[in-house]
């Protein structure tokens, strides 16, 4: 049976490789130079009051107006729609201010989700794509792709827990959650 399932994913691969896909983007990235820029003001106000932050704000966008017109057109050819100064400016406030620099972590021992599962589930992710593509009435997003991916693939994901058996149920169930998330932005990012 796992010949016969390893083969089928393979030939659905094959189908969804030629396919050219356009799908909604749900992280708009800002530039290092805009990133680097905002964390630095946001670490020189930080214990600012908020009038005083929201003054040197309009500083900032002053000095920085080229800079964020390069970033606001790049934005908005990729299909962002919001207000791009608000983003930069909670960012700013809410992010960059509050971020600290973190101690690097001791690294656990990677365990490896099996081919099999990953093969499935890019398969999955471009047939929704090609679902997507074909009725556009039909919004899918990596959350609802998951939730349909578990549904679907029980058997699978069961025998893979099984594999697994060293975890607590809900460390497996948030790797698989988390992998298929990221194999699913990959995807959207490759095509």
């Amino acid at each position: 049976m796992k010949v016969f399932q390893k083969i089928e994913i393979k030939m659905q691969m094959k189908k969804m490789l030629t396919m050219q896909v356009k799908l909604p983007t749900y992280r708009y990235k800002a530039t290092a130079e805009i990133t680097e820029r905002l964390n630095v003001f946001a670490k020189t106000y930080q214990h600012s009051k908020r009038e005083d932050f929201k003054d040197a704000w309009k500083i900032w966008i002053e000095l920085n107006a080229e800079l964020i017109q390069s970033e606001t057109e790049r934005l908005e050819a990729s299909g962002y729609k919001g207000d791009i100064i608000d983003k930069m400016f909670k960012s700013a406030r809410y992010y960059y201010r509050n971020k600290t620099p973190t101690e690097p972590k001791i690294k656990k021992e990677y365990e490896n989700i099996s081919p099999l599962i990953l093969e499935a589930m890019d398969v999955h992710i471009k047939l929704q794509i090609k679902t997507h593509l074909l009725d556009q009435s039909i919004d899918i997003s990596p959350a609802t792709s998951y939730t349909e991916f578990c549904e679907n693939h029980k058997p699978l994901i069961c025998q893979e827990i099984q594999n697994m058996n060293k975890k607590h149920a809900n460390e497996i169930a948030n790797k698989f959650k988390k992998t298929y998330k990221n194999r699913y932005y990959i995807q959207t990012q490759i095509i």
